[in-house]
């Protein structure tokens, strides 16, 4: 494996798509290094562990975001939200989402549509409801997730459902 030194410094996407691809270790050497990244690095790390899975390699970005301070950049904690519902760690995505003071319709989105994909129907549509009492606009991607919650627990005769389609209105 190929370990980047801080000296590298790519010039194109494509030269930083190719250096992550070579290394998705990269999180840990950046928190042994405790050197900075621009923001596009980490985003372009996190979009790759979702890619690969890598739940080892999100956990090291997500501490080294920590250190120098990127732990409060929304686009940065959705797609962490992202990696960690991706590789199934349910409490990973419920730390990063429980520390945030303002998640957006794009960041609750991550969270319903992970418990969802993750079989979690019932605290999906707490969540949604939650989302709904704290004023956010559910959009397209909201309702996909919780109707698919919503037929798998009506399937299953183990929940009732009630959802306020009054909400569907602003989106036809």
């Amino acid at each position: 494996m190929r370990v980047p030194t801080h000296h590298h410094n790519p010039n194109t996407v494509l030269d930083l798509q190719q250096f992550l691809d070579e290394s998705v270790d990269f999180a840990g050497y950046l928190v042994k290094l405790r050197t900075s990244a621009s923001r596009d690095v980490i985003y372009h790390l996190l979009q790759q562990c979702i890619k690969r899975k890598d739940l080892i390699a999100g956990r090291h970005a997500y501490s080294f975001m920590i250190n120098v301070g990127f732990d409060s950049i929304p686009v940065l904690l959705d797609h962490l939200i992202r990696l960690f519902a991706a590789c199934g760690s349910q409490v990973d995505a419920n730390d990063v989402f429980s520390k945030m003071s303002r998640p957006s319709v794009y960041t609750w989105n991550a969270m319903i549509s992970a418990h969802a994909n993750l079989d979690d129907h019932a605290k999906a549509l707490v969540l949604y409801h939650q989302m709904w009492h704290k004023k956010i606009l559910p959009d397209r991607y909201t309702f996909l997730s919780i109707l698919k919650a919503s037929e798998t627990l009506v399937r299953s005769n183990s929940y009732i459902v009630t959802l306020d389609f009054r909400t569907f209105k602003w989106m036809l």
